[in-house]
Formats: structure tokens, sequence, C-alpha cells
């Protein structure tokens, strides 16, 4: 019995790697986070693939993809992008979908932020103290449409344009407040929801901006690779939605 035994186990691991497969990943900066969890419980229920992921503003990310990158998926920070590619036949069929709906907040590094007339009384003093407004670039992130959409709300885009330091990717623009250089900008919850030490933030509402749908699409040349399909169904999976909540962001 035990030969039979052993060639049972033999069989099985070869089977394994015979269907086992790496992806690369494009995941726009914002979650990156989120990932880290969602990798780990991922490779414990999928051990025989791996993933390896490349972080950026959906849009460089997008502009990387039409110019043939090499990626298997992409999870983007909006639902335009993913939009774009399906139209062009650059991701699979029926393979877009929402994973997540991103929050943007307020961020600072002193004054605490409560209501929308604080708010408004911290950009004032910091435009006209001809400090930065931290936000990301609206032309290559999708969080920098947010804050576009939500300055415009107040009335302060125009007369903060001398102020506007714009992060080439929501990471960036996060540390710019973190770093002291901005006293004020607009950043993604997920990026502030676990921080320790905390800092201050207040939830921007979410009528003054469109909602941060954020999509992903099985690519070109991931159709075919067990991974990048494992990863998709994962996402989609009751586990996965909980770390997704408990990093920020809604379903």
């Amino acid at each position: 019995m035990r030969p039979r035994l052993y060639f049972i186990g033999f069989a099985l691991c070869l089977c394994n790697t015979l269907f086992a497969d790496t992806a690369t990943v494009a995941v726009a900066t914002n979650f990156k986070g989120a990932i880290a969890k969602l990798n780990a419980a991922f490779q414990k229920q999928y051990p025989e693939h791996q993933l390896r992921y490349s972080y950026a503003s959906s849009g460089t990310l997008f502009n990387q993809i039409i110019y043939g990158a090499p990626f298997d998926m992409f999870l983007s920070a909006d639902s335009r992008y993913p939009t774009t590619l399906e139209q062009r036949a650059l991701g699979a069929a029926n393979s877009r979908s929402t994973y997540a709906i991103g929050r943007l907040v307020a961020v600072t590094s002193g004054q605490i932020i409560d209501s929308q007339q604080g708010l408004l009384a911290t950009l004032d003093a910091t435009v006209k103290a001809q400090q930065k407004v931290a936000i990301a670039n609206p032309d290559l992130a999708p969080y920098g449409v947010a804050a576009k959409e939500t300055l415009q709300y107040l009335k302060r885009w125009q007369s903060s344009q001398a102020s506007l330091v714009k992060g080439s990717n929501i990471g960036q623009t996060f540390q710019f407040v973190a770093t002291g250089n901005a006293p004020i900008g607009l950043a993604a919850l997920s990026q502030v929801k676990h921080l320790t030490p905390a800092i201050a933030y207040w939830p921007i509402p979410q009528p003054w901006y469109q909602p941060i749908r954020q999509q992903m699409i099985l690519l070109q040349s991931g159709e075919n690779n067990q991974a990048a399909i494992s990863f998709l169904a994962f996402l989609k999976s009751e586990p996965a939605k909980q770390i997704i909540r408990q990093q920020g962001y809604e379903i």
C-alpha cells in the first residue's frame, strides 16, 4: 500500500505543477495596501500560483498596456480605463467588473477638519499663505479627478490653482502631506484608515464627487493564465470582499 500512496502523492504534486502559473498584475497605487492582505490570502488558497505586481497611477498603467506592457490583469482605480481596453479588444470579453468603490478624504498635517466649513477655512488659509494643496494629477489618477470635482463643488478650483501640487499617483499625493510639504491634501481613505500614529482626516461627502468605481479586467495575455484567472475569481469571493472592506473601500 505504501508505494501506491507515494505514487498518488507524486501524481498530485505533478498535477499542481502542471497547472501552476505566474501572472503580472497592474495595480492602481491606492490599492497597494489592500493587495498585501489579499495576496497573503490568495497564496494560502492557491499555493501553486505566483503573482507579481506593478503599481502606478491608473492612467500610467493604461498607457503602458496600450503600448504592449506584459500585464495579465489590470486593477484600475476607475471604470473608464478598463472599459476602453475592453472596447479596443485588449481585455478579455466579459471579464470586466467592479472590485471596490473608493472614498476620498481630506488629510492634514496638523489642523483637524470635521466639517465643510472647516475644510473651506483650511483651504482658504493655505492658499492665502501661499502654501500647497496636494491632489493627484486628474489627467492620470481617478482620485485626482474626484479631488478636482470636490474643489469645483466647493468653488475653490480656480482660486487654488497657484497652490496645487499634483502627485503622479495618489501615493505621492499622500506623501506631500505626510512629509509636511503640503498642509492639506485630498487622498484615498484606504491610505489613512490604519495608519499608526493616526493622521487627521475627514471623509469627503459622496455627493461632492462622482463615485470612484474601481474596476478590474483580464488582459489579452492573461486569458489563458491560470494564476490571473484564479485571482480574478478570488477577488469576487466573500473572503476577498471582507478584506477589501476592512481596507476602507465599499463594494
